[in-house]
């Protein structure tokens, strides 16, 4: 005898029959968002350090003017670009919140984004302050060209395959990806040599951004005779 079911008894039947379909889209959709989830933060955080420096110095010309210490015109110099990647910082977690994304490792997810915000934000300031502000801008394109190429390997080498590998592991993108992808998805060892060598080149750029503030505040012989307007005999 074939059953007879009811309108309400077919929907109830019907949509037991989808929740599983639904269940497994959702669970491939979240896997798929939270894989990629390390690379897309860490190339979000710096595009934003970028795009900041696009629009500011890196060594603000009111600061240099200041009767202030090397050390405290580069910190001063900060604090406009750190205010613009601080908000995308800001819409990484949201992304993150938005999608579900739950890192292995809280802590060390947080002490990354913000570590590697500040280190993305330092990096621009020290091109910028040492090379000047257009061709800084562009060396600094070209430094996350290359940190682009190292991390997702647009650019197969056949005579060295190791050679993307071994400049990822160098560059402060590359590291902040490997550690995100440790503390967010536990692939990997331990996320701390990640953070301690942004921290480095953090230390090596806030020391190249202080270097460049001495020397730009250092008046050579030809510009003490600018300033002074004496001719040379």
């Amino acid at each position: 005898q074939i059953p007879v079911y009811s309108d309400a008894e077919r929907t109830r039947i019907v949509s037991m029959a989808m929740r599983p379909v639904q269940t497994e889209q959702d669970a491939t959709t979240q896997s798929t968002i939270g894989t990629a989830f390390p690379f897309t933060a860490a190339v979000l955080i710096w595009i934003s350090a970028f795009g900041a420096f696009l629009m500011m110095p890196g060594l603000r010309g009111r600061v240099l003017a200041r009767p202030v210490g090397a050390v405290r015109a580069v910190i001063d110099s900060l604090r406009a670009p750190s205010g613009v990647v601080a908000i995308s910082v800001l819409g990484v977690i949201c992304v993150a919140l938005l999608f579900k994304v739950f890192p292995v490792s809280l802590a060390g997810t947080g002490a990354l984004i913000i570590v590697g915000a500040i280190v993305a934000v330092l990096v621009h300031q020290m091109l910028l302050a040492v090379c000047g502000a257009r061709i800084g801008r562009v060396v600094s394109l070209l430094f996350f060209t290359l940190q682009v190429v190292a991390l997702i390997g647009l650019m197969p080498y056949q005579d060295s395959p190791d050679a993307l590998s071994t400049m990822n592991a160098l560059l402060p993108l590359g590291e902040l990806a490997g550690g995100l992808q440790t503390s967010v998805l536990g692939v990997g060892s331990s996320w701390v040599p990640p953070l301690l060598s942004l921290i480095g080149w953090g230390l090596v750029s806030f020391i190249g951004s202080a270097v460049a503030v001495t020397q730009r505040r250092t008046l050579s012989p030809e510009k003490v005779r600018e300033a002074l307007n004496v001719v040379p005999m």
